[in-house]
């Protein structure tokens, strides 16, 4: 695949994530504008594949399809908070593709080993590892605002992921899902090591242009 080619592909994941941020905005603020009710997702541990039930205040309704739960309710918090964390992320990989797309740019100019695109490379190394550490956040601050404002009604038990929801029916049980993904630290530590590697090139390149 061309550096041409791939440095385009990057630019429609770019173009695709801004897109995401600006859907994500308007089903925050058209609610506000219009009385109609929030709606926030989440992934979801279940053993149904599809079910709905109301909220315990009455007003709202929580659906779980294939894996995803979805809040409807007046509570602009949930909205407020999945909007921030995707927002966040959002952020941290349309930099990480930038610098990718100027990693690309020095190669095809033939400088491999420049400076930037070191820089560039532990940009994108910390920026993975900092996705995990987002996940982790999220998980301990985000999840506790969604589940304030989606208590069903019914007997139906909701947790976040670190709840064990002992006694609950286990048709009627539901954990917000959260995963260490190891995959991402791994990739981080990986493109640190590259920028190493990057940066000890360029000061043996430096070396031998100083013999010259």
């Amino acid at each position: 695949m061309s550096i041409r080619l791939l440095t385009y592909l990057l630019l429609c994941a770019q173009i695709a994530i801004g897109l995401a941020a600006l859907m994500l905005l308007l089903m925050f603020v058209i609610p506000i504008a219009s009385g109609e009710p929030f709606t926030a997702s989440w992934p979801v541990v279940a053993n149904a594949a599809t079910a709905s039930f109301p909220l315990a205040a009455g007003q709202g309704a929580i659906r779980i399809d294939r894996g995803v739960l979805e809040l409807m309710t007046p509570d602009w918090k949930p909205a407020f908070v999945q909007l921030v964390a995707f927002g966040i992320l959002a952020t941290g990989s349309y930099a990480a593709i930038d610098r990718l797309k100027a990693v690309l740019a020095g190669i095809a100019a033939g400088k491999p080993f420049a400076e930037d695109i070191v820089r560039s490379l532990r940009v994108i190394g910390w920026l993975l590892i900092g996705w995990v550490a987002l996940d982790i956040v999220h998980a301990l601050i985000a999840q506790p605002v969604f589940l304030a404002a989606a208590q069903p009604a019914g007997g139906v038990a909701l947790g976040a992921s670190i709840s064990s929801l002992d006694g609950a029916e286990p048709a009627r049980a539901f954990r917000l899902a959260y995963e260490l993904d190891w995959t991402r630290i791994v990739a981080g530590l990986f493109v640190l090591a590259l920028a190493r590697a990057f940066a000890t090139g360029r000061a043996l390149a430096d070396d031998n242009a100083a013999i010259v």
